[in-house]
């Protein structure tokens, strides 16, 4: 792992060539607002201080727009170089106006063929909470949040009633459950038939 520490460049270091892009979900208990861009400033208008807002962003590869949310947001320099490092190791982390999580999804390789073994490929997920905002990193375009997106159109159990810190919460569920299914299926290949 490269050490960060000793650079002011912003550089991304994993491998995806997803464009950056952002999917921002403004709510409150009544209402639902959403919109997509590939700039920051484009929907930087839309976020609202009086209600929950989770910023989706898709691809790593434009580290401007990354620089430019981290600013918007105050998220301090050694967190953005956080968010770029694709291969830093899971932690949480506590500042004085947010909380940091580095985490990492996994879903089965593409094979070339029936004989290869099952491997499984990692993208890296930073999630970022403050008082009335989550923002994702996600390394690759996925649809891994869309329940969450689905439950907060629907407003499912009320979920549009509640703070930043459930979203999150429901986020943290949804990773997990992906550690639970790959630990599953990783138990159902080594059964012998």
């Amino acid at each position: 792992m490269k050490n960060n520490l000793l650079s002011e460049k912003l550089i991304y270091t994993g491998e995806s060539l997803t464009p950056t892009h952002l999917h921002l979900c403004t709510y409150n208990a009544t209402e639902m607002q959403e919109s997509s861009s590939d700039t920051f400033q484009a929907i930087k208008g839309t976020l609202n201080n009086d209600q929950i807002n989770w910023l989706q962003i898709h691809g790593m590869k434009n580290t401007e727009t990354i620089r430019e949310i981290c600013s918007h947001f105050e998220i301090d320099f050694l967190v953005l170089q956080d968010i770029l490092n694709a291969d830093h190791p899971t932690k949480i982390e506590e500042h004085d106006k947010y909380i940091v999580l580095i985490l990492k999804l996994f879903h089965p390789a593409k094979k070339e063929n029936e004989n290869d073994l099952d491997e499984l490929e990692q993208q890296q997920v930073c999630i970022i909470l403050g008082a009335n905002y989550v923002l994702t990193f996600l390394e690759k375009e996925t649809n891994f949040f869309d329940d969450v997106s689905i439950a907060l159109r629907n407003d499912v159990l009320k979920i549009r009633s509640r703070q930043s810190d459930y979203l999150l919460s429901v986020l943290l569920n949804s990773v997990i459950g992906n550690y639970t299914s790959m630990v599953s299926d990783i138990d159902l290949s080594l059964i012998p038939i």
